[in-house]
């Protein structure tokens, strides 16, 4: 086991070096603060789906979702809340809720059974830091037992999911952002362009995964090389060196991927970082067979520890201290942070994005709340000496507390503590590049110009260049990725749902690129979260997909011309709206229409408002499907499909594998783009009806994960019959699917 006792000491330091930015965060009036956001998580470790409401004092819905098993939500509160569980919906039926409870900031819901597998009773309890910890202690071994019971557990394919951040509508939602260096070792075999590709890749799904457990997102602020030394024998001697030779700047945040040992034998340490608030970070890139899905992986649980995450005796976890047991390898293996450790992550962020960068400058009752945790994993015997280290560091921070920096305001902390400051920019706060710079929150520089009621969206009838994005007040049950963030712009008013969209400006019948650009931005600002529908245990990400698809048809029918320039910018815009990959991107060719469509800096309020759309709760199938769709357009259907095809043929010669499931997704895509191209469906009955089921078949069955050497010898590679017949399958599933039936 590795030794942590330098490294927490080290963390003291490390966080003295942490600036951050502070941007007024508004009441519901202007006379009236708005209170700081704190943190509660709600978990289902039941067996079976859950339908959980949360409600503030004033009657705004603050979440209603679903809860699969081993899902959970991040709730950012103002106040005190009022929670009902059920196990029928809970709706506008008047279903009652089966249990009722208050769930306060800071605290953590667990929604579990008991009694016998036969006939499990639901029960739900809410630890609050003044709890004793034995009592998440049992929760805590209680859950895991239950998930074994015979009668009881439905399949589970392991891991933990997130629902997302929701935020009280009482404040408004932001994101940590952190700069980071990303750095490869001189035994890097590839070219720069090549490995600076994959790690941002990397980033961008740790990202994903990250910003739905906690609002904070990574930025690559810089791509470099360093030498490492030969004569170093382990990761952890290599550590040292890379602290010592590697200077975090223009990034807070140096993450070196190494590949120095890649010949050791497994098991052997695979990633490293100094404990909370370190610097930098070690992982490992090359070894025995390890895949792209196990170095996000390694990614994930370093940054956990960066932000106050320990070790825990959870299979399921992000944070289990040993990840050599390769459970990331199962493609249905969910890759997910524990309750405990989620709720330990936002009580670290919410601190951070109130400027208090030292753990003398936390408030009172975040230490606490931090103790309470760590305390109730040690009790339960879930974790390594870790979670010892920092409760003596914490206490120790208690016991010395002076009360004139415990009472300071943050503002005067940091200008006291740090020589590093914040400049004014054209009307936004901007990192002075000092050395101390650590990380930064990700809000708007303006305040919304008025507080809608629940179930409202923010419109605008500003053209294309001026609209606004603001966030709406009620934010919808299960949304992925929840945070919002945008810039209101001086002229552009705010209307309530129900009044005038945005009007297209004048846009040449020709200009089809143009057109398409507009309807991109105006599905943005005026993107619905409550238009997403989703009932049962079907992912939340399948209702944003089938909302962002009928939004993007009926915003395309507003361009006026011929219905052939609306087609064509509704299939180029659904391409960009899905995407958050770089593939495309990268492209010659196909990369500079994309830039056309899309600025850099508009794709990052695209997908900071709009939660990732799925198929299947599949992301790239999702991107699959409508990128293939945009590629039917601009180059034509036989094209599409040989580019889908040839990227799978690439990926089986990598980790990924070759996938039919992805081809299925492709070819759905292509089917669609050309229904809708022909006008054999037309842009009014996709705008009302569509749904996934009707142009999407069942992905799930075909096989995926197929390796090079598996293709050629079972497959007959590219072109071989099995491969043939498979694809000549999957035509005919699509041929066969509702939307196409009654279509000549």
């Amino acid at each position: 086991m590795r030794s942590w006792k330098w490294r927490i000491l080290l963390s003291a330091g490390c966080l003295a070096g942490a600036i951050l930015i502070q941007s007024e965060v508004p009441g519901r009036e202007s006379s009236v603060p708005a209170p700081k956001p704190t943190p509660a998580v709600v978990a289902n470790l039941a067996p079976f789906p859950v339908h959980v409401m949360v409600q503030a004092p004033s009657g705004d819905t603050v979440l209603k979702a679903t809860f699969p098993p081993r899902a959970m939500a991040t709730l950012m509160l103002g106040e005190t809340c009022r929670m009902g569980v059920g196990l029928d919906r809970l709706g506008a039926s008047g279903t009652s809720p089966q249990l009722e409870k208050i769930i306060t900031p800071g605290s953590l819901a667990i929604l579990h059974v008991e009694g016998q597998p036969e006939k499990p009773t639901p029960r739900m309890a809410v630890v609050t830091p003044h709890s004793d910890p034995s009592i998440l202690a049992q929760l805590l071994n209680a859950a895991i037992s239950e998930v074994g019971q015979e009668g009881v557990t439905q399949p589970l394919f392991g891991g933990y999911t997130s629902l997302g951040v929701v935020w009280d509508p009482q404040v408004r939602p932001q994101k940590l952002l952190v700069p980071i260096k990303i750095l490869v070792d001189d035994e890097e075999p590839a070219a720069q362009r090549v490995w600076e590709a994959r790690l941002r890749a990397r980033v961008a799904a740790v990202n994903d995964i990250l910003g739905r457990f906690c609002p904070i997102q990574l930025e690559v602020a810089a791509a470099e090389t360093w030498r490492s030394d030969n004569k170093l024998a382990s990761l952890e001697n290599g550590y040292q060196q890379f602290v010592t030779a590697v200077d975090p700047l223009p990034g807070t945040l140096a993450i070196g991927f190494a590949s120095q040992w890649a010949d050791q034998k497994q098991p052997a340490t695979l990633g490293t970082c100094a404990g909370p608030f370190s610097r930098h970070i070690l992982l490992r890139e090359h070894g025995p067979a390890i895949t792209e899905t196990e170095r996000v992986e390694m990614l994930l649980h370093e940054l956990g520890h960066v932000f106050g995450a320990v070790h825990i005796a959870d299979s399921d976890s992000l944070m289990r201290p040993k990840l050599e047991n390769r459970r990331a390898r199962d493609r249905q293996f969910l890759l997910g942070f524990d309750p405990v450790n989620t709720l330990v992550m936002n009580l670290v962020t919410s601190e951070l994005l109130q400027k208090k960068i030292r753990w003398e400058d936390f408030s009172h009752s975040t230490r606490e709340s931090l103790l309470f945790c760590y305390r109730a994993l040690v009790a339960a015997q879930e974790s390594d000496e870790t979670s010892t280290l920092l409760i003596e560091r914490l206490e120790h921070v208690s016991q010395q507390q002076a009360p004139v920096v415990a009472n300071a305001e943050p503002s005067q902390a940091v200008e006291d503590k740090h020589p590093g400051g914040v400049r004014e920019l054209s009307g936004q706060q901007v990192l002075t590049p000092s050395g101390e710079d650590m990380v930064r929150p990700a809000l708007p520089t303006k305040p919304a110009r008025e507080t809608r009621p629940s179930g409202e969206s923010a419109t605008s009838q500003a053209t294309a260049r001026s609209e606004a994005q603001s966030t709406p007040k009620s934010l919808p049950a299960g949304r992925e990725a929840m945070e919002g963030v945008g810039e209101e712009s001086d002229t552009a008013p705010t209307s309530p749902k129900g009044s005038a969209n945005l009007v297209p400006p004048p846009i040449r019948a020709d200009d089809s690129l143009a057109a398409a650009r507009w309807v991109i931005q105006a599905v943005v600002a005026e993107w619905d979260a409550t238009a997403v529908q989703v009932s049962g245990p079907r992912p939340i990400g399948d209702g944003v997909m089938e909302a962002l698809v009928r939004k993007t048809a009926e915003v395309a029918q507003r361009i006026p011309g011929q219905s052939t320039t609306q087609r064509s910018a509704f299939l180029k815009a659904l391409g960009v709206l899905v995407d958050d990959s770089t593939f495309v991107r990268e492209q010659p060719g196909l990369g500079a229409v994309w830039a056309k469509l899309e600025t850099d800096a508009e794709r990052q309020r695209r997908l900071a408002r709009i939660p990732p759309p799925t198929i299947e709760g599949r992301h790239d199938w999702a991107q699959h499907f409508g990128v293939s769709a945009a590629l039917t357009d601009l180059l034509g259907a036989g094209p599409a499909r040989s580019l889908g095809l040839a990227k799978e043929w690439r990926d089986a010669q990598g980790d990924s594998g070759f996938s039919f499931t992805d081809l299925a997704a492709d070819y759905a895509g292509v089917a669609f783009a050309e229904a809708v191209q022909s006008g054999r469906i037309s842009m009014s009955e996709v705008a009302e009806n569509f749904t996934l089921r009707a142009y999407v078949p069942p992905l799930s069955g075909y096989e995926e994960g197929i390796p090079f050497p598996r293709m050629i010898r079972e497959y007959g590679g590219f072109f071989g019959e099995r491969t043939r017949a498979i694809t000549r399958e999957i035509e005919a599933a699509i041929r066969s699917l509702p939307a196409y039936k009654n279509t000549p």
